[in-house]
C-alpha cells in the first residue's frame, strides 16, 4: 500500500468556505430552524466520499488519497488540466439541493398530510403508522407545546415501503 497524501483542501476547491460544514450551513441559512441540520451535514459528507474513487477521503476539510495511485486507479474519474483527479468537479457533482429536502423536519400534521391521511383524525392515524412502520423522531419542536418531529426522508422511505404497497392484486 502507498503512503497517503494531502490532494486538497475544501477552502481550495470551494474557494467560498473552509468546510463542508460551513457551505452547508451557507446553503441552509434559510431554512436552519424546519431542518436536521447536523444530519444534512452527515449526508453531504458521506455523499461525497462514496462520490470519490476507492483510496480517497475526505477527513476532515482535506482531501487525502494514496501518495501514488497505481496506473488505472482513477479511470472514469475527471481529470484536471494537468491530468491528476479533479476533486473540485467531482464535489461540484454532489447536489446538496438534493440531500437537503430529506431532512425536512415535519411534524404530525406534516406526517398525515404525506401519507395522504384524511378523515376525523388524520394525525391519529399517522401516529399509529409511523410507530407501526418503525420511523424514529428526529427531535422535538422548541414550540411552547413540544412535538414530535421526523425527517421527510425518513418518512418517505416508510410510505414506499408500507407493506402491501405495489402488491396489490385485481378484484375483476
Amino acid at each position: 500500500m502507498s503512503d497517503e497524501t494531502l490532494y486538497t483542501t475544501w477552502a481550495r476547491i470551494t474557494g467560498t468556505s473552509n468546510s463542508p460544514d460551513d457551505t452547508v450551513d451557507d446553503f441552509m441559512t434559510d431554512w436552519v430552524d424546519d431542518h436536521d441540520i447536523e444530519g444534512i451535514k452527515a449526508a453531504y459528507r458521506n455523499a461525497i466520499d462514496q462520490a470519490l474513487p476507492a483510496g480517497v477521503a475526505l477527513v476532515g476539510n482535506e482531501f487525502i488519497g494514496p501518495a501514488r495511485p497505481e496506473q488505472g486507479e482513477f479511470d472514469g474519474y475527471p481529470v484536471d488540466e494537468y491530468g491528476g483527479l479533479d476533486i473540485a468537479a467531482i464535489v461540484e457533482d454532489v447536489d446538496l439541493g438534493e440531500i437537503a429536502p430529506r431532512f425536512e423536519l415535519l411534524d404530525i400534521n406534516e406526517v398525515a398530510a404525506r401519507f395522504g391521511y384524511e378523515g376525523k383524525n388524520p394525525a391519529a392515524t399517522a401516529r399509529s403508522a409511523v410507530s407501526r412502520l418503525g420511523v424514529e423522531r428526529a427531535g422535538l419542536s422548541d414550540d411552547p407545546r413540544p412535538r414530535a418531529l421526523f425527517r421527510a426522508g425518513d418518512v418517505e422511505d416508510a410510505i414506499a415501503a408500507r407493506p402491501g404497497k405495489g402488491n396489490r392484486t385485481s378484484r375483476s
